[in-house]
């Protein structure tokens, strides 16, 4: 028959030859060998090209059955005669095979010893027959004759996978194939798919399109298949894997790089409080510590389209790190480390560059655009600390305080006046002026143009070089020396000498406090109608007596009551129910007569209860102003004994009204003096007691350093 005669054709690329139908001449087929698509059609018997191959000898255990041989030649016949090799002969291999089973299981049955002696009695002969008769190299299956249970379409692909039945053509007018930039690609349905397109037929029509990464599973692939009333939409058959970004190298500050922070005004809406002039503190670091880090960069993994085409990933930037003043880098340029005690800064930038500043500089003046000065090193303000603003730091240099809250560790330095300010500091403390201002101060104060209506106090020396102090109120634990005390019309100043401005300042807190206290306790005795503690422990001891003598009455009553209650149940029980409504009677009669004397001593209790709560408010209060009472004693006695020798000198004139406070005595100023030298001095009475005196001296002018 025609369509079962077998004809050859050959791949017009690479020359590989293959055995098909000639029902199946004109079809396009694609060449297992080199993946090409062509027209197969009869091809021309050409000469071969190709080396002979070589055959290797290979060894046998057995001879070959007769069977086996006829098998071996019919197959190398159809091998070297394709074109003349009808249908019908391997019909007749397959109907010889077929017949002959049991003889050639009888034969390999029959001698099985006989085989095996004579391969061992002779393997030299046999080694040489092998040799001598090396085997026929067979035909691979696909180059060999397809029998007639093949379908037609099945012939030119055999292989282990799924075969894919259906004609390629015919699937691409049935199936559009598109992709978006090489990583998508989608199938949409033209017309009608047939019903019997496979899984196999779409990964055949996929690599025709040269489509061989990142397909979707064969259980997307199904419902594609199945779900035909979807197929009109496209469908992600094939999806690429896009290139991961790289992270860039980065520097990793130890240290905030922004301090200053941006305050939102809209914030104000929702928290009244926010003060706007809070905006960070500023970083401070010692010496050796880690400031910076450089983080190198990590590339992108590159991605793959659904060409299998590799994409590249973008190259990670990297940054180099450089420091500068009070810095260090180390070797492997990876870390930097503090030099110096300061505020570490940052340049922005690809070359970042570390800094480490001995202070803090402030190019203007403290205001909005700053916000408050909080900074653990030294700070330097080139202009004005403003009104209302507050600075915290070791150290301070500024050209002006006005108005403003300044608390520091170290030495203050103002070139030019102090105003309307509160300022606290642990060092000294120098300035051009200071007026209506608070000063307190560890070390000495030294004030060029002299002070006016201030508070200041000192642990060590007030100094006004070239003015005068006016109407100010003067502590200092040692000397105060002025060129002017005073004026013709302002009021007097009262200067104190000698006693330390902290342990007095803590004994006038203890005292506010017992005042406080004590004003607490007065009112608690009005409320309790008491002059004295005693009088609340002895109300305490009363209805603790009326407790105890109600506590046994009351206990024998519950007893008797509970008796009742028992013989109740128990007659109740019985057949003599008749004295129920009297025993009834009695325990009603009973309750009654007990039912004051219960309430009383709940009362009492309370009573009780709260007399105690009272008694320990009470002695806590007491106990309290006692024990602050003590301490201001052991204060007064470190001031009185204190053995400070401290004098206010007066450089040129006192005016009247001023007071001279020492430890233990005071001296006030009723006429106008010229170069004196206010003294506190211990002398003895007429009774050979000590006691303290202030002492004036006029001093000459010239003797004055």
């Amino acid at each position: 028959m025609a369509k079962s005669k077998l004809i050859s054709v050959s791949c017009p690329k690479c020359g590989k030859a293959y055995r098909i139908y000639q029902a199946n001449l004109g079809r396009r087929g694609i060449c297992k060998q080199c993946g090409s698509s062509f027209s197969m059609t009869q091809r021309v018997n050409k000469p071969s090209k190709n080396k002979p191959q070589k055959i290797k000898p290979v060894v046998r255990s057995a001879p070959p059955t007769e069977s086996q041989s006829k098998v071996k030649q019919v197959i190398q016949e159809a091998v070297e005669k394709p074109e003349s090799i009808d249908i019908e002969k391997p019909e007749a291999i397959q109907k010889e095979k077929t017949e002959k089973p049991e003889t050639i299981q009888q034969e390999n049955t029959e001698k099985p010893e006989t085989i095996q002696k004579e391969n061992i009695e002779k393997p030299e002969a046999i080694q040489k027959e092998n040799i001598e008769k090396p085997e026929v190299n067979i035909p691979k299956k696909r180059d060999i004759i397809e029998t007639k249970n093949k379908l037609p379409a099945q012939s030119e692909f055999i292989s282990n996978s799924p075969i894919a039945k259906k004609d390629l053509n015919v699937l691409s007018e049935q199936i559009k194939f598109l992709v978006t930039d090489g990583m998508k690609a989608y199938l949409v349905e033209k017309t009608k798919m047939d019903s019997d397109v496979t899984i196999a037929d779409i990964k055949k029509f996929l690599e025709r399109e040269k489509v061989i990464y990142g397909i979707v599973g064969d259980d997307v692939l199904q419902k594609f298949i199945d779900n035909r009333l979807n197929r009109i939409k496209p469908f992600l058959v094939a999806r690429g894997t896009e290139p991961t970004e790289p992270k860039h190298g980065r520097v990793k500050y130890y240290f905030d790089t922004h301090p200053l922070k941006i305050i939102d005004p809209k914030m104000a809406e929702e928290d009244e409080r926010i003060d706007f002039k809070e905006r960070g503190e500023m970083p401070f670091v010692e010496k050796g510590t880690l400031i910076a880090e450089r983080i190198p960069g990590i590339p992108g993994k590159n991605g793959k389209d659904v060409f299998g085409k590799r994409i590249e990933a973008k190259k990670a930037h990297h940054v180099t790190l450089r420091c500068g003043n009070g810095a260090s880098l180390s070797e492997d340029k990876r870390l930097i480390h503090a030099r110096i005690n300061g505020m570490p800064v940052s340049t922005a930038g690809r070359n970042e560059r570390v800094d480490v500043l001995p202070q803090y500089y402030v190019k203007g003046d403290v205001n909005m655009k700053t916000g408050n000065i909080r900074f653990n090193g030294p700070v330097v303000v080139a202009g004005t600390v403003q009104s209302g603003f507050k600075v915290r730091c070791a150290s301070l240099e500024a050209k002006e305080l006005f108005r403003a809250d300044v608390r520091v560790n170290g030495d203050i330095n103002v070139q030019g006046g102090v105003v309307g300010s509160k300022v606290v500091c642990m060092g000294s403390f120098k300035s051009k002026f200071v007026k209506g201002s608070v000063i307190e101060c560890e070390e000495d104060i030294v004030v060029s143009n002299g002070i006016v209506d201030s508070k200041v106090e000192t642990r060590n020396n007030c100094i006004v070089e070239n003015n005068k102090i006016l109407t100010s109120d003067i502590m200092a634990f040692k000397d105060i020396i002025t060129m002017h005390l005073g004026s013709k019309t302002s009021p007097g100043c009262r200067l104190t000498i000698g006693m330390d401005p902290v342990l007095v300042k803590k004994m006038k807190q203890l005292k506010d406090e017992n005042a406080t206290i004590e004003e607490e306790l007065t009112s608690i005795k009005e409320d309790l109608d008491i002059d004295s503690i005693d009088e609340l422990k002895e109300e305490l001891q009363n209805v603790q007596k009326k407790i105890d003598d109600l506590e046994p009455t009351l206990s024998e009553a519950k007893s008797i009551t509970k008796n009742l209650i028992q013989q109740y149940k128990k007659v109740k029980k019985s057949d003599h129910t008749e004295n129920l409504p009297k025993i009834l009677e009695t325990i009603k009669v009973f309750s009654i007569k007990i039912g004051p004397a219960k309430e009383e001593l709940n009362s009492l209790i309370k009573t009780r209860h709260s007399i105690k709560e009272s008694l320990v408010n009470v002695q806590n209060i007491v106990d309290k102003i006692e024990i602050n009472t003590t301490e201001i004693q052991e204060i007064n006695r470190k001031i009185q004994t204190s053995d400070q020798t401290a004098k206010v000198l007066v450089r040129g004139d006192v005016y009247p009204g001023t007071i001279i406070q020492g430890v233990s005595a005071s001296k006030e100023i009723f006429d106008q003096q010229s170069f004196v030298l206010f003294e506190e001095l211990q002398i003895f009475d007429e009774n050979n007691l000590p006691q303290r005196q202030i002492e004036l001296k006029t001093i000459e002018k010239h003797s004055i350093g």
